[in-house]
């Protein structure tokens, strides 16, 4: 019976290993553009529009993301998303303090070397520089330059990062 149970274990962890890599070489085919190192994607992603996401090299999201890419998505080198953010650029115009039904789109931006973090927003029109860090649960509204961590309701940032220091290596 242990055998049964162990060859059941193996059969499913090389079909997840397979399931993996079909997902990665398909979204980056089906991605605007995609850099040479092919993405590493999780279940459970949900892609709008995915034709209209533009990935970097060492692209990695994790389960539960949410990307709505009417607007443009363009994700720089070494990003990592974590579970549950979700990326937005399109929504809902309001006029006059009152909601219409009129959508915008517009086009994110995320650099290089960046990691949002669990559960974060990530609102249209909103650009983010090279090495940053947006912390769990963040909903970014506005642009946020490069080299430092984000946090908050809407973002604001926290503290510049660390500078690379050899000595410390």
């Amino acid at each position: 019976m242990r055998l049964f149970f162990l060859i059941l274990y193996k059969l499913k962890k090389l079909t997840g290993k397979l399931s993996n890599r079909w997902r990665s070489a398909y979204y980056a085919y089906i991605f605007s553009s995609c850099g040479r190192k092919r993405p590493r994607i999780a279940r459970q992603v949900v892609f709008s529009y995915p034709q209209n996401i533009a990935c970097g090299e060492a692209l990695i999201v994790n389960p539960q993301v949410y990307f709505a890419a009417k607007g443009g998505i363009e994700l720089g080198d070494n990003v990592t998303i974590s579970a549950g953010a979700k990326i937005l650029s399109s929504s809902l115009q309001a006029v006059d303090g009152a909601v219409s039904r009129k959508h915008i789109h517009k086009k994110v931006t995320i650099g290089s070397n960046v990691w949002l973090g669990a559960g974060c927003i990530i609102c249209p029109g909103v650009t983010i520089g090279d090495n940053v860090i947006v912390a769990a649960g963040a909903i970014v509204t506005k642009d946020l330059p490069g080299d430092h961590i984000y946090a908050g309701i809407p973002a604001k940032m926290l503290r510049p990062l660390a500078e690379k220091n050899p000595e410390n290596l």
